[in-house]
């Protein structure tokens, strides 16, 4: 098979009860190839999808890697001014080769008086030695007003040669066609 850039993002609807935010949904409301860049899970339009509430996403490729050693997976959850968030809990879960790696939860706080910016960062990682692996990420955040939450992702990668987390590369991430 050929291996095209970008790896397939799957869209779900958020769920409403932050209990069940670790368990991927069965159905999708829609899906993408995400080459890297910020995901809004408010409003994911701009790439297709007419699903018009707060979304998870599930992104299914291949990671490549080019060194030995140890690579970071994480990702910047930004709560953007305007947004009613209380309190959204979110979590990245992380699968190698259909083994989990990781899984990191937090609670994006609640948007402060001012209007500013909210921001957590969740981070997982594994050793791993050049090759391609089977990479599953979910990634989702449940609010008490998912109307009203306006909530943007940025999927981060460390490598072994890297000084700090960074958006992915086009190529670092793959998918069959």
């Amino acid at each position: 098979s050929t291996y095209a850039p970008g790896a397939v993002a799957v869209v779900h609807a958020a769920p409403a009860n932050a209990r069940q935010i670790e368990d991927v949904p069965a159905d999708s409301v829609g899906g993408f190839v995400f080459t890297g860049g910020p995901i809004t899970l408010h409003d994911l339009s701009a790439q297709g999808v007419r699903y018009t509430g707060l979304a998870g996403i599930e992104l299914q490729g291949w990671l490549k890697t080019t060194e030995a050693g140890r690579y970071e997976l994480g990702e910047d959850l930004h709560g953007l001014p305007g947004g009613v968030i209380a309190g959204a809990n979110c979590v990245l879960e992380v699968w190698l080769e259909d083994r989990v790696i990781g899984s990191q939860q937090g609670v994006l706080p609640i948007t402060d008086s001012s209007g500013g910016e909210q921001r957590l960062s969740l981070v997982t990682g594994a050793n791993l030695q050049p090759g391609l692996y089977k990479l599953r990420l979910w990634t989702v955040c449940s609010s008490a007003a998912p109307r009203a939450a306006r909530i943007t992702v940025d999927l981060l990668l460390k490598s072994p040669s890297d000084l700090n987390l960074r958006g992915f590369r086009a190529d670092e991430l793959l998918h069959q066609r």
